[in-house]
């Protein structure tokens, strides 16, 4: 088991673009406080829902689709792709398990952010079924604008999985924004999703107990607070561990939000050393 560091990404991207993400994520967003509850952070945020932030993340992946933009993360545009390469290759490597056949959960994907990110890689598979789980307002958006032959939006992530078990469950930064993300994860290991993958997920540097703070965005991208988990790592994946699944890679992800916490991937395998087809 190795860890990515900071430094091999680096070699990865030229250091303009390092320097520029990295800029982006300290101007753009803001950690404030430390609460602990939920509920205690909530009554103090403005929300996330608006129809603003809604508005914008769908124009970005308009852009995207339509080929007037390259690549969107969270609403902003950038110039080239940025990929997190260890979810790329845990992609393909789900899908050379099962035949070329890739079959994901993408749970708070937006309108399928990570599917147009990967796509040049995803269209060499022999097929590919990409179900974004996402709040109701999205699922409508996203049906109307995105949906196909290959994606598709729901508003029930257990009957997702339920009807048509994923070989691939994508957790890429939404458990930090989950009133109970621990009791989330038991809930989900039950099934026995063959991978999941955790990408940009705070995890605190010193050992102690989870806690909240309240993420602000700048009014100048759109106004919106809402409260965000920096977890304890060994109590977050606790019950993934318990029902059968082992950690198959970690890797620093590019998010830099915060001096108390590292934003990591993780990749849990399930049945730990046997083929994931079935």
């Amino acid at each position: 088991m190795t860890l990515i560091s900071s430094k091999t990404l680096k070699k990865w991207l030229p250091p303009i673009l390092v320097s520029n993400l990295k800029n982006i994520a300290r101007s753009n967003i803001r950690l404030c406080g430390r609460y602990s509850n939920w509920q205690e952070a909530l009554a103090r945020c403005e929300g996330y829902d608006s129809d603003e932030i809604l508005e914008r993340t769908l124009t970005a992946t308009q852009k995207v689709k339509k080929g007037q933009a390259v690549y969107q993360r969270d609403g902003e545009l950038f110039e080239q792709i940025i990929y997190s390469w260890p979810v790329t290759s845990a992609l393909m490597f789900a899908a050379a398990q099962n035949k070329g056949n890739l079959n994901v959960v993408d749970f708070g994907g937006s309108f399928a952010s990570s599917y147009f990110q990967n796509k040049k890689f995803l269209d060499s598979l022999q097929s590919v079924q990409w179900r974004v789980v996402e709040q109701k307002s999205v699922v409508a958006a996203g049906s109307k604008n995105f949906a196909g032959q290959e994606i598709s939006f729901h508003s029930d992530l257990y009957q997702c999985l339920q009807d048509n078990l994923p070989n691939v469950v994508l957790l890429s930064s939404v458990l930090q924004y989950l009133e109970k993300p621990v009791r989330f994860l038991a809930q989900l290991s039950k099934y026995k999703v063959p991978l999941i993958i955790l990408d940009r997920t705070p995890f605190l540097k010193k050992p102690k107990l989870s806690y909240v703070k309240i993420q602000k965005v700048p009014k100048r991208i759109y106004r919106a607070s809402y409260p965000c988990w920096l977890f304890s790592k060994d109590e977050l994946i606790s019950s993934l561990y318990e029902n059968g699944y082992a950690l198959l890679e970690q890797f620093d992800s590019l998010d830099d939000l915060s001096p108390e916490a590292t934003w990591q991937g993780l990749i849990f395998r399930y049945p730990p050393h046997e083929s994931l087809s079935e």
